[in-house]
């Protein structure tokens, strides 16, 4: 934070900071992660082919649980409704969404030259080895693959960022971690084998990461694609620059340290 800033100032800037990181928060909490339906329809799209609508629709509700005499206009509603979310589906638009629990062990290496390098290793919680995401959708097994996913979760961050996370709370605790991706392209032609199973493969982009305290709702952590502004660091960006401020780092957002301020600014 420039030190040209007085305390007034600050102040009010680090309420807005916190208004935008507790609103963005709250934004995030509510999307909704993408279904097994959403994942399956992204797969058929993105290798330019098409599913087997009957099945889909008269292998579950609310087809095979309405009475004999409706079921012929749920099915042509099923079916308009299917078409539609197929026709329309864009992945610049339409991202592929998840929540899941993850764990942060910040690891710190010393170099031959005697300083030291910082990386901080992410987990899943149900999968620590985990490189991709499963979707079961009738008696079909997708998965979404994201590329370089194993590089971003072992990310280099700094002393600084090290320290914060080496805290105990922190470092012993469990989070919530939630991730955009953007579908990609899929292989229609075979499943592969993989983990025993047969399984349909999707890949996809990473649009972002974002590591969230479940109780504060503090962001702690975030990676963005390089041509993706993630809505709260559009909205801190914008307020760096509309008060003549330098922008913060793009990939975690810290709040100002003010119990160093100078008595003098006041």
């Amino acid at each position: 934070m420039p030190s040209f800033l007085k305390l007034p100032q600050k102040l009010i800037l680090i309420t807005l900071l916190n208004f935008c990181v507790t609103t963005d928060a709250m934004a995030q909490r509510g999307k909704q992660s993408s279904t097994a339906e959403d994942i399956a329809i992204a797969f058929y799209k993105m290798g330019e082919s098409y599913p087997n609508w009957e099945n889909w629709i008269k292998g579950r509700a609310p087809y095979n649980l309405t009475p004999l005499a409706h079921r012929e206009k749920i099915y042509e509603q099923e079916k308009t409704r299917l078409h539609n979310k197929y026709n329309s589906f864009n992945p610049e638009r339409h991202y592929i969404t998840l929540h899941t629990k993850v764990r942060v062990r910040p690891k710190k290496q010393k170099q031959n030259d005697g300083t030291y390098t910082y990386n901080l290793p992410i987990s899943f919680v149900s999968a620590p080895d985990a490189t991709y995401f499963p979707y079961d959708f009738l008696d079909t097994r997708f998965i979404v693959i994201p590329h370089k996913l194993e590089d971003i979760m072992n990310e280099k961050i700094t002393e600084d960022e090290f320290k914060f996370f080496s805290k105990s709370e922190i470092s012993n605790g469990e989070f919530n971690m939630i991730a955009q991706l953007r579908a990609d392209n899929s292989r229609t032609d075979k499943p592969v084998r993989l983990d025993g199973m047969d399984q349909w493969v999707l890949f996809a982009d990473i649009v972002s990461l974002t590591i969230w305290n479940q109780n504060s709702g503090m962001l702690l952590w975030e990676y963005s694609a390089p041509w993706y502004i993630s809505p709260h660091k559009r909205d801190i960006n914008e307020l760096y620059i509309h008060r003549g401020a330098p922008k913060p780092k793009e990939r975690i957002f810290e709040l100002p340290d003010f119990s160093k301020t100078d008595a003098k600014s006041e």
